[in-house]
């Protein structure tokens, strides 16, 4: 499988790098440099230089971030080359001139620079098949974070449980753990909710009571906790 996709808008190396520090599961790599003389010429009549970089986007995650949440059988495939050119308005900078995808699973990683970007890629050979993640962009990141979240078995989320001292966690569980509890219960009971909107209410309450607010209580340590209902 191998597919180009152009950016709508210029994206450039320095955007990647700083995108890819929130990821520890992608890592950018250059491969190659060239330069070489172009047909046209600059006002003096000399050939304009092209400035080339070629970088490869690895990435180990091991299931995609939105529904249905596919597992990646071979993390070897899950590769993405990208071709840059020098971007003259920068010193030391250069801009994607396209994607390519290579191996199997790649898609995940345009959604991602599609969500941190808010800038679409295209595939300029057969766009209609990836129109679903057209606007990734858009997607909130505490649904996407949710919905990773929901997807992880106990023993992913273990690493990542926040740990609360007994004093701790009676006063999350005053302020904020009952009433998410409570929240949960409601919309495990109800009949009034279809299927689709009950398991999106109690993945939000789930990830919220899990480790989100949790997260929230132990970063507010400087002032009052508050709940956003």
């Amino acid at each position: 499988m191998s597919t180009y996709f152009n950016p709508t808008k210029r994206i450039t190396v320095s955007r990647l790098e700083e995108i890819f520090q929130k990821y520890d599961e992608l890592k950018i790599e250059e491969v190659e440099h060239n330069i070489f003389e172009s047909t046209e010429k600059d006002d003096a009549g000399s050939p304009i230089l092209i400035d080339e970089k070629n970088y490869v986007i690895h990435s180990t995650f091991k299931k995609d971030l939105v529904y249905p949440y596919r597992e990646f059988k071979n993390e070897l495939s899950n590769f993405l080359v990208v071709y840059c050119l020098k971007d003259h308005s920068f010193e030391d900078d250069y801009y994607v001139n396209c994607f390519r995808m290579t191996g199997s699973d790649p898609h995940h990683i345009i959604k991602i620079i599609q969500y941190e970007t808010e800038i679409v890629i295209n595939d300029e050979n057969d766009i209609s098949d990836y129109l679903k993640y057209e606007h990734f962009g858009i997607t909130d990141l505490q649904e996407v974070e949710e919905h990773i979240w929901s997807a992880m078995d106990d023993d992913e989320k273990e690493p990542l449980q926040i740990k609360l001292t007994p004093e701790q966690y009676e006063e999350w569980w005053i302020v904020c753990g009952r009433w998410l509890e409570e929240e949960i219960d409601i919309v495990q009971n109800s009949s009034q909710f279809s299927n689709d909107l009950k398991r999106n209410k109690l993945n939000q309450f789930f990830y919220d009571y899990d480790y989100k607010s949790k997260l929230e209580f132990l970063n507010s340590s400087k002032a009052p906790f508050e709940v956003k209902h």
